[in-house]
């Protein structure tokens, strides 16, 4: 079981480098900075993982709702469900995902779009003409409800943790009118 931890304490603790040091290194078994050099890459996700299973879930009466707007044209099927799949694994759960299809032409896409639309937090924008990604975005953008959004790809993928990292992230600093996160490429 977790101990709860104000954030305002986990926060002015976090920005203390030997306690930030002697935490990672000794209660989430993460290597210092300079010992990820030498560490396969396999280890650092490993250790990632460990360190963002740990963080407190957000209730989502206090945090934000995401709008995560996708514009979709001629996806890889494969990839587009697994974006999909990753965002239904969301263990922060108060998000809706805008797909807009700009006007892809394809049967089984639209299949899966219509099977998607099915979902309570997903809403499907059918595009007549093809717009290019900025119109779909704009699209997207004009039916979002939520407090903050999330551009995301058509064959991007977010890891089960990241809507609750950004959520907690938001509450130790509501101040913050824009979050970047950055990638990693998967094969």
């Amino acid at each position: 079981m977790r101990k709860f931890i104000p954030l305002f304490v986990i926060d002015k603790l976090s920005k203390i480098d030997w306690i930030r040091n002697v935490y990672r290194k000794y209660i989430l078994k993460m290597p210092f900075d300079h010992e990820l050099q030498e560490q396969g890459y396999t280890q650092v996700i490993k250790r990632n993982n460990i360190a963002l299973s740990m963080l407190p879930l957000v209730n989502e009466k206090v945090g934000a709702l995401f709008s995560i707007v996708t514009p979709v044209y001629l996806p890889n099927l494969k990839h587009f469900q697994a974006m999909v799949e990753s965002l239904l694994r969301q263990r922060y759960t108060h998000w809706q995902l805008i797909l807009v299809n700009d006007f892809s032409q394809c049967e089984k896409l639209d299949a899966l779009l219509e099977q998607y639309n099915q979902h309570k937090q997903i809403t499907v924008i059918q595009r007549s003409t093809n717009g290019h990604i900025s119109a779909a975005s704009n699209d997207g953008l004009a039916v979002a409800t939520g407090d903050y959004i999330v551009l995301l790809d058509h064959d991007d993928l977010l890891h089960c943790e990241a809507l609750n990292a950004v959520a907690l992230t938001i509450l130790a600093d509501p101040d913050a009118n824009i979050l970047y996160s950055d990638e990693d490429k998967i094969d």
